[in-house]
């Protein structure tokens, strides 16, 4: 595991600025060469499978849904969801926190999270945790 590449959807959900604490969903994902962790307000995308698609489609590759909706998967492409789960960022307390589990994709990769997160430079400033 090497280079992390974090998108973070907060922008462009909060257009004028986001609030000092705010919250969502994320998932891991990889492509065997790129490992990247996605995030996003709850608002703009209720469940994991949402956020995946975003950035599958963001990044050019197309998928579908299962039957109940709550799992979006590519063939072929190379992609691969590897989990996900719940994040807080806090300014007040400079914190950003992972946690928890997504019902469709599983848990996340935990072990040296943090650790990749704080050496991509995307919380500067922040405590990254990560709890399980």
């Amino acid at each position: 595991m090497g280079y992390l590449k974090i998108i973070d959807y907060t922008e462009k959900h909060y257009r004028k600025g986001a609030p000092p604490e705010r919250g969502g969903k994320f998932v891991q994902l990889t492509d065997g060469t790129r490992d990247c962790l996605v995030l996003s307000p709850m608002d703009l995308h209720p469940f994991h499978a949402n956020i995946a698609e975003a950035f599958l489609l963001s990044e050019g590759v197309s998928g579908t849904y299962n039957t109940k909706r709550d799992n979006y998967f590519t063939e072929g492409s190379g992609w691969q969801v590897k989990g996900g789960g719940l994040w807080s960022l806090s300014e007040p307390e400079g914190t950003i926190r992972f946690g928890g589990a997504s019902l469709a994709y599983g848990a996340f990769v935990s072990r040296g999270l943090a650790r990749r997160i704080e050496g991509s430079g995307a919380f500067k400033g922040l405590k990254v945790i990560v709890e399980r």
